[in-house]
């Protein structure tokens, strides 16, 4: 056998390959790179010679013969299908690493062990992997439902073959949970009734409201009468759930409704018809309260709260009134700091534009109405002129 070209073993020293020789003595002769050791018999390939052919007529009464093996390269064995397929062991496989022969009390305490269970009171149950979800576990209490599971598991083992056979273990007596001692266990102050006092906070004022609100008119409703034209605006219990939430930081709200800005997105615009004059005098502003509150979410350590009486006191109930206040009048009488009237008076000023605004879109939405009207009006003439 010739060394191929660009050996790696020619590009050595002797030295080199000397060691190589000496570590791998049978290497070369494997890869090809070097002769044959003296210590292994050659292997000589047999010439093919002609065979004499039978003539036609002539059945063959020869069968095919292996080779005999000469030496050299031992060949692999030659597949065939019809070789029998053969297993040397079984095993059964189980949830805990327990031994497929063993006495039921050992059993027992292993799997208890494995599954943190008091032995004397746990209660289980098996079932095999091959077993439909909905089936529920069988019993195994004694040492004969042992014996049958491991019977039963090994004769799935000899017909399974392709999937694994596993024996799954199941408490049937779970633990359970005590809810109603952890609520008991929990430390209760005086006149502590649990999370109950959350929904109850604004009870009181959902009823005084409830009764201020009833209509007399439309029965079994509730009704908001507009001060201006004595129109009524039905609410349902979410609007005055929404109500009365907001009653606690302002008493004045059972008798006007409050901003429906900061409750639902669709009732943010005035909920009263707009005016029929073009004076400002009829637009709806927020009244104080609105005003206080807003700034109170954002800087709330000033308070802004306290200070609802002293507007109250000086007769100013709506943000409009806010415009014509000095600073000097701000913080003598009313007592606000003079670090927030600028963010103050800013964001009353925002209120009023709000306000105003929404007027104006009705007047507006008054204005396309009347243009649609001309519009026919002017297009009948047309008609009855043609």
């Amino acid at each position: 056998m010739s060394p191929p070209a660009n050996n790696p073993f020619e590009q050595l020293s002797p030295a080199e390959q000397a060691e190589f020789c000496r570590c791998f003595p049978r290497a070369g002769f494997w890869l090809g790179t070097l002769p044959p050791p003296p210590d292994l018999a050659p292997y000589y390939q047999p010439e093919d010679r002609a065979q004499p052919h039978a003539p036609a007529y002539v059945e063959s009464n020869t069968h095919t013969m292996e080779r005999p093996f000469t030496g050299g390269e031992v060949p692999p064995p030659p597949y065939s299908l019809l070789a029998p397929a053969t297993c040397f062991w079984e095993d059964l496989a189980l949830a805990a690493p327990i031994p497929p022969y063993v006495e039921q009390l050992d059993f027992w305490d292993r799997v208890c062990v494995h599954m943190d269970l008091d032995p004397a009171e746990a209660k289980l149950g098996y079932k095999y992997s091959v077993d439909r979800a909905g089936d529920f576990p069988r019993s195994l209490a004694n040492e004969h439902d042992l014996h049958t599971v491991i019977e039963h598991g090994q004769g799935l083992v000899r017909h399974a073959r392709s999937r694994k056979i596993e024996v799954m273990i199941h408490n049937l007596k779970p633990a359970v949970k005590l809810a109603a001692s952890a609520k008991n266990m929990k430390s209760k102050e005086p006149g502590d009734s649990g999370v109950e006092h959350l929904a109850v906070d604004f009870m009181n004022e959902l009823h005084q409201l409830k009764e201020h609100l009833a209509c007399a008119t439309h029965s079994g409703h509730w009704c908001f009468v507009s001060p201006i034209d004595g129109h009524h605006k039905q609410l349902d219990i979410f609007v005055l759930t929404l109500w009365a939430k907001k009653m606690p930081q302002s008493p004045v709200l059972v008798r006007r409704q409050p901003s429906m800005s900061t409750l639902v997105i669709s009732l943010s615009m005035i909920l009263w018809p707009p005016s029929e004059d073009d004076s400002d005098d009829l637009v709806i502003y927020p009244g104080i309260e609105v005003l206080l509150h807003d700034l109170d979410q954002v800087i709330p350590a000033v308070s802004f709260l306290q200070y609802q009486a002293a507007f109250i006191g000086h007769e100013i109930f709506y943000v409009d009134g806010i415009e014509d206040l000095s600073h000097d009048f701000l913080t003598t009488e009313i007592g606000l700091p003079r670090g927030v009237i600028k963010r103050f008076k800013s964001h009353a000023a925002r209120l009023i534009r709000r306000a105003e605004k929404s007027q104006g879109g009705g007047k507006a939405s008054e204005i396309i109405d009347f243009i649609d009207i001309v519009a026919k009006v002017s297009n009948g003439e047309k008609e009855n002129a043609e």
